[in-house]
């Protein structure tokens, strides 16, 4: 325990310059080309609202079916009903 009246140093990882710097680099790639790498976004964007909706709606369930199964790149769709 640390003695009362002294704080405990930050690691450097919680300093928010360093934070910016991560979100920075992280951005490059999207900032610095002509056209961006996010060609299939809006497929995975009505493969999750098909996913959280389908149980509730008639119109989807008319037009599309949920399946799952084991794909690369996919792994997402794991997270989108515990994040939804």
């Amino acid at each position: 325990m640390a003695e009362p009246g002294k704080q405990r140093a930050s690691l450097w990882w919680q300093n928010p310059w360093v934070l910016t710097a991560f979100i920075l680099a992280s951005a490059t790639p999207i900032l610095f080309v002509t056209l961006p790498p996010l060609t299939d976004y809006f497929g995975h964007m009505g493969r999750y609202r098909v996913e959280l909706g389908l149980a509730t709606s008639p119109e989807l369930q008319r037009n599309w079916d949920f399946h799952w199964a084991l794909i690369a790149n996919l792994g997402v769709d794991l997270l989108i009903v515990p994040l939804a």
